[in-house]
């Protein structure tokens, strides 16, 4: 069991956390259980190369390094983590994931994950908008903040020690595996389950999903087939 975090590393500024976690471990100056936030990411990454909008003080950016074998379906298990982190520290359960590495409210994007393997190591980042008022007109109808969804601003400090703590309860109840429970307790969160989505290339295609696979693919049934979707996005009518 891991007690997080074993260390935690407090950066005024970076271009990304999981970038610096990088830098660590090829120098040998890392180890699993390690934490790494950032008060301003000048070049934060999500999925599909998206770029994470982070300036200092508003946005949670951070990154937990884990020395494992490859996880099933990791980036699940950090969804429900992130997600219990925030309905605890909020004292509120207006928060549901969006397969397969984000945490919305209000149909809206508050949190995102990215998982990368690095050499032995496992680079869990995720990056929260905590304290944000506006956000750039591309995303300004997709996204929200904890700010705008309280009224309130956060101790972001306090939020990511929550998070490495609730990711450390969380691999230890399911035993580092997307196990029987824990695809429940994910589909049970999940706003995908029971809709219609539409994914492909140019989501030429489209389908009900049916639920979670072991590995922790997108279980879409179309009128013709059933469809394992392991990587890529999908969309959701109404929401995006």
């Amino acid at each position: 069991m891991i007690n997080f975090p074993l260390r935690l590393v407090e950066l005024q500024e970076v271009d990304s956390t999981n970038s610096y976690a990088k830098e660590l471990i090829k120098k040998g100056e890392i180890f699993e259980g390690t934490l790494i936030t950032a008060r301003r990411q000048t070049f934060g990454r999500g999925r599909l190369s998206r770029t994470w909008h982070s300036k200092e003080g508003e946005s949670l950016t951070m990154s937990v390094v884990l020395e494992t074998p490859p996880l099933p379906a990791v980036t699940l298990l950090c969804g429900i983590a992130v997600n219990r982190a925030l309905s605890h520290f909020t004292e509120s359960n207006c928060f549901s994931l969006k397969w397969p590495n984000d945490v919305l409210s209000e149909n809206k994007k508050v949190a995102g994950i990215l998982v990368e393997r690095y050499l032995d190591f496992t680079i869990i980042g995720i990056g929260v908008n905590v304290n944000n008022r506006v956000f750039p007109e591309e995303i300004e109808n997709k996204a929200t903040s904890l700010r705008l969804i309280f009224g309130k601003d956060f101790d972001t400090r306090q939020l990511s020690v929550l998070i490495g703590k609730s990711l450390e309860q969380v691999f230890t109840e399911y035993n580092y595996s997307f196990c029987e429970k824990a695809k429940r307790d994910y589909t049970a969160l999940c706003i995908n389950s029971g809709k219609e989505v539409r994914f492909g290339e140019d989501f030429e295609k489209a389908g009900i999903v049916t639920g979670i696979s072991e590995d922790g693919s997108l279980i879409v049934r179309s009128e013709k087939e059933e469809h394992l979707i392991s990587t890529g996005e999908v969309f959701i009518s109404g929401i995006y």
